[in-house]
Order: structure tokens, then sequence, then C-alpha cells
């Protein structure tokens, strides 16, 4: 008995809606089942999944390739193939297409740098979905113009391993192609059923540039005869081939046909019939396709919203920092932690989100805002060893548009309370809420390059409240209501910052922004640069610095000295005591061990160099004395009699 199909859904988008004026254009994008990718907003696109007769998901809405007249369950071996027969076989247009969700033809007018056979891009954004022209009116006016759209060929002797035909394409690729032996067979195939294509056979293979990926725009007959001719050849090569010894990716050999066959097919149509064809379009590939979708906060009530900007590096630290708050939580509030990142495995992610098992009122969820940076990623300065990561929390107010209120909290640090304390900190009227930069305020008088810096090139109204961002509130909905977007990036990229995001926050927030109780970050202090910059800074901001290292609430390493890389660090011993209760421990002590990122501890500096004169004016003249400061008026340092005086000590001393 013949299996019951699945009607066709009637849906809008694919009813006939031609008319001789605008002709019905309708271009399939194969979708997989395993990945949510994002879709592009052009109703001539229509995503289809691929294989969707296996897809076992819930309340999936996306059209499936797996009703009326179908193939869907061939998914392992046509690929999208499976797409393009349910379109022929169940859908009418005047225009069909092709593309896959991470290819699509470009209908721009420029060319972009390519590699041997595509467009790179990162992500599929509006800026993209601009400069590529995937807009339905330069489409539509361009589809129109021809029978056919297709991608400019590739060259293949740019590819891997160059080979000098299209058929030596396959001798070099065994691990692929199964050798020759798949063409061969395909090449027989054809010959028998359409001898009248074998001088084209014999061209196609004995040339050195191809058309790959499937991604095409051509008109319903053309369409039609195509696929009768193309399947009727596969389905009888799918029966002679032998594959029972085939690996997952030597068993797509009918969608990898597929490519000669295009290439075949419109060779002696070119050489039969004259044909209007369309083909230096680029195929614009997106690395990142996947869908972002926008985070709701995790829990009702009590809902304390921790986010951690994070790298795949930095997780085994970040784990241990995620550990060191959750020893201090209560119940009765709801802990909701989101780690900011692009690139944090899926295994560093399913070791980080296994601590939800032990408490029932603590979420971990991962999301990615690269999207909203990466398009000015050219303008934005970060240094050797960081990455954009670094510029998520600048562009927290959109990428997290559903929460009003969050912490955000470096993961080279540890608490030593509870974090839903500092969530509950009325920050109404301000934009944020942060403790006092004390080592910042030393560095502006101690450091001559960074005080030319913030008087010519930063310019703050009140550099006395510059704060440190590694522990902070941020008043997300105070912020979208203050600044776009557009203007976060903006001012992001205005000119290179000295301490990056930290000093563009600073900008964004200084005159509205509420200052905490120093405990709330209290950063380590025995590298030379923050000891000497506390011993500058003003005498308020330091004495409330040195006050707070007496019961810190949060241990904050944001100097060059991390526990990981000098064990007995300031603090270090806190840090060691969380980290062993850390699922990633042992990383951290493989890399101590073998030292993975090649990075030498940082040598301590001698103490400087004080002569004997020195040590003798500094007992006499005591700095800050009414002495020392007349001993500076007379003998000034650099002028003439400083310098005649300098040259009698060396003489007499220094012989």
């Amino acid at each position: 008995m013949e299996t019951q199909k699945k009607s066709v859904p009637d849906v809008e988008c694919l009813k006939y809606h031609g008319t001789p004026g605008k002709p019905d254009i309708k271009i399939f994008v194969s979708h997989r089942i395993d990945l949510d990718s994002e879709t592009i907003d052009n109703p001539l696109y229509i995503p289809v999944r691929c294989g969707a007769v296996y897809d076992e998901r819930q309340g999936v809405t996306m059209l499936g390739d797996d009703t009326g007249d179908n193939i869907s369950e061939k998914r392992n071996s046509f690929c999208e193939l499976t797409v393009q027969y349910w379109a022929w076989k169940n859908i009418d247009a005047d225009y069909y297409g092709m593309c896959q969700y991470r290819r699509y033809l470009s209908f721009s007018e420029d060319e972009y740098p390519m590699d041997a056979s595509y467009v790179h891009e990162r992500y599929i954004t509006k800026d993209v979905i601009s400069r590529h022209k995937l807009l339905e009116s330069v489409m539509r006016t361009e589809i129109e113009k021809y029978d056919v759209l297709f991608a400019v060929p590739t060259d293949i002797l740019r590819t891997v391993g160059a080979p000098e035909s299209n058929y030596d394409l396959y001798k070099i690729r065994p691990q692929d192609f199964d050798g020759t032996k798949p063409v061969d067979l395909l090449i027989s195939i054809i010959k028998e059923k359409y001898p009248e294509y074998a001088p084209d056979v014999e061209n196609y293979f004995s040339a050195s540039s191809s058309t790959f990926y499937n991604c095409y725009v051509m008109k319903k007959e053309i369409f039609h005869d195509y696929n009768q001719w193309l399947f009727d050849i596969l389905f009888e090569f799918e029966k002679q081939l032998d594959v029972s010894n085939y690996n997952i990716h030597r068993l797509r050999a009918p969608a990898f046909m597929s490519e000669p066959l295009f290439g075949i097919y419109f060779m002696h149509q070119q050489r039969m019939n004259s044909l209007n064809v369309s083909y230096p379009h680029q195929i614009v590939f997106f690395e990142r396709p996947e869908r972002v979708s926008s985070l709701s906060p995790a829990f009702g009530l009590s809902n304390v919203a921790i986010v951690i900007p994070s790298s795949n590096y930095y997780a085994p630290y970040a784990a241990v920092c995620l550990r060191s708050i959750l020893s201090h939580i209560t119940p009765q509030h709801n802990y909701d932690f989101i780690f900011l990142s692009s690139d944090i495995s899926e295994q560093n992610k399913r070791i980080l989100k296994s601590f939800e098992n032990s408490w029932k009122n603590v979420s971990i969820r991962f999301y990615n805002p690269e999207p909203l940076v990466y398009k000015c990623k050219n303008d934005l300065f970060v240094s050797a060893g960081l990455d954009l990561i670094t510029f998520y929390r600048v562009v927290m107010p959109y990428a997290l548009k559903n929460y009003k209120k969050v912490i955000c909290i470096d993961s080279d640090l540890i608490f030593e309370t509870d974090i839903a304390d500092l969530f509950e900190i009325d920050i109404e009227g301000k934009y944020l809420a942060a403790v006092k930069d004390a080592v910042w305020q030393g560095m502006v008088r101690v450091d001559a390059s960074f005080k030319e810096y913030c008087n010519n090139k930063y310019h703050l109204n009140c550099p006395e409240n510059y704060v440190n961002t590694g522990v902070a509130v941020y008043n997300l909905e105070l912020l979208r209501k203050r600044y776009s977007l557009d203007e976060i990036l903006r001012i992001s990229t205005k000119q290179k910052y000295r301490i990056q995001e930290q000093d563009v926050i600073n900008l964004l927030v200084e005159e509205q922004c509420l200052f905490l109780d120093d405990r709330w970050n209290v950063y380590t202090c025995d590298s030379p640069g923050p000891k000497i910059s506390l011993e500058y800074a003003p005498a308020a901001d330091r004495e409330r610095y040195w006050s707070s290292r007496k019961m810190p609430f949060v241990i904050h390493w944001a100097s060059i000295f991390k526990p990981w890389v000098k064990p007995d660090c300031d603090f270090a011993d806190r840090f060691w005591y969380y980290a062993r209760m850390s699922p990633l421990y042992e990383i951290i002590l493989h890399r101590m061990m073998w030292d993975v990122r090649n990075i030498p501890t940082p040598p301590v500096p001698p103490p400087p160099y004080r002569s004997k004169a020195r040590k003798l004016a500094d007992k006499v003249l005591p700095k800050g004395t009414r002495r020392r400061n007349l001993a500076k008026k007379i003998l000034p340092k650099g002028s003439k009699r400083w310098n005649f005086c300098k040259k009698i000590y060396y003489k007499i001393f220094r012989r």
C-alpha cells in the first residue's frame, strides 16, 4: 500500500501570484533541520526545511519539503535537491530560484573580494543585505530581464589542489568523491540516456571553470525541463552507485553530481538554443547564519540578571567567578546568568550550564551580541590579545532589549557576598552604578602620556568621577531612551580609547552615575602600575581603596597579574578556594603547566635607583616640606644650575 502523503500547505507565499506585468518569482531557500538559521525578510525568498520528514522538533512553523510529491527522505544523499524537487513537483511560479541558508546570489553591481568560490560575510544583517542588494525591488528588476541567472563560474585552478580540469577535480579529492568512480558512472549514464549531450560532457569536464552550490534563478519552462532531465539522470545514478562502504560525506554523491550536471545542461542549452543568461553574480557565504533570538528574563519574579562577557579561552576563569557567586546565593532570589560570547565551545557551554543542576533558582544561558558590533569591527580599537568581546557590554542595552536592569561583571573576579544585594541597590534616574576608579585617578597624575591623552583626546566633563566597569549595574531601559544603537557605535568608534570600552562607558554615563561602596570592586594591587598609581591618587580615593580591602565584597584581578599566571599574587588564595570547586579546575592547571598561550609571567621590575645624593636629599629635605619646595625653586630640575651641580657630582663621586 502506498504511503499517504501530507498535503502541501495552503499558505499565501506558495500560491501563484503572477500577472502579465509582474511575474511570480519564488526563490526557495534550503534550511537545515538541526540549525535555527536567520532568514531574509524578502517576499521573493521562501524558506523550506530540507529533509523535514526527519524533523522531530515541536512547533516549527517553517515550511518543509515533506508534503505533496517529495523525496524528503533522501536528504542525506540529495541534500538541498530535496527542496528543489519539492518546488518543481508542487509549486507554480513564473520564475524559480534556489539557494541555501548560508549561500545566496548577490544582486549588487559592485564586486567584492572573494576566494575561489564566494564572498565571505560573517552575519546576515541589514547592512549586509543592503550591500548585496538582496532586496525585492532590485532583484525583481534584474530577474525579469533574463531567462537564467546564476553565479559567476569558479576558476578551479584556484581551488584546493589546483586541478587542471573539472574531471581532475575528482582525482585529487578521493576522500570526498571516491576518486573518479562516481563521475565516470555519471558520464556513462548521460551518454546512454542523452547521447546528444555527449559533446557538452566532453567540453565541460575538460574545462577549468564550473558553477557550484546550486544557486540560480530561471524561467518556469527552463526550470521544469532542467529538473526533468536532472532527476532522470540522478535517480538512475543512485540505483547504480554502490554506496555500501561510503561514509556520510560520500553518501552525498547525488548532490555533488548535480553541480557538473548543472554546467553540462546549460552548456548544451547555450549551444543549441539562444538563452538570455546573466551570470556575473557572486555568491555570498555567511559564516554564522544561525538565528540570534532575543532573550527575556529567565524568571518572572525576583529575577537577578547577571551578565558575564567571556571568550572560550576565559571560560575556565568565568567558571570560577560563577562558582564564587553561587556559593553565596539565597533561596528568595532567582539568578539569571547570561554569558555574552561568540565563541564559547559547545563543551564549555555544557559544563557551565551544568551548574543549573545543583540550584533550582539558577538559569545559565548564552547570547552572541557580535552582530551588533561586527559592522564597525574595523573601527573599534581592540588591544592585542583581546577581541570584540570587550565591546559587548557597550551594546548591552540593545543586545538585551527585554531587560530593564542588569549587573555586568568581568570574568577575572570572585564574589564574597550575595550578588543580589548589589542588584537591589536603587539606581532609578541613573544610567549606571559602579565604583570610582582610584587607580585611574593616580594614572592621570603620574603617567605623562596618559595625562596628555585625558587632557587633549579623551574629554570627560568630570574626570574625577571616572569609574571602573569591571563590576557595574546598568539601567538598560534609561540608556535605550538616551542613546540609539547607532549613537553608541558612533561614540565607540570616534577615536582610539586607551582603556577601550571602559572609556566609552564613562563617556556615556558620566553625568548620571551612582557611585558604589568601594568594597563592590576591590581590584588587586601587587603589580607596579596600580601600586604607583594608587600612591598618586587623591587622598580620599586612596583611603577608600585601602579601607575596602579589609572586607571586600568583590575581588577583581584587573591588573596584569592574574592568579592563573602568578599563583601567589594579591588575594590569590581566594581565587584558588573557588577554583577547586569549579568543573574546569583541571583546565586551569593544565594551562599553567604548559603555558598554552605562551604568556610569560611579567617580570617584577627592580626598585627605582636612588643615588647617594638623592638619599641624602630625601633625608635632609623630606618630600612635601617647605625646605624641599624651596630647594626646588633654587635648583629647578633641568636648569643650568641643576646640570652644573650634576656634572660636579659625577666628577667627584663617580670616578
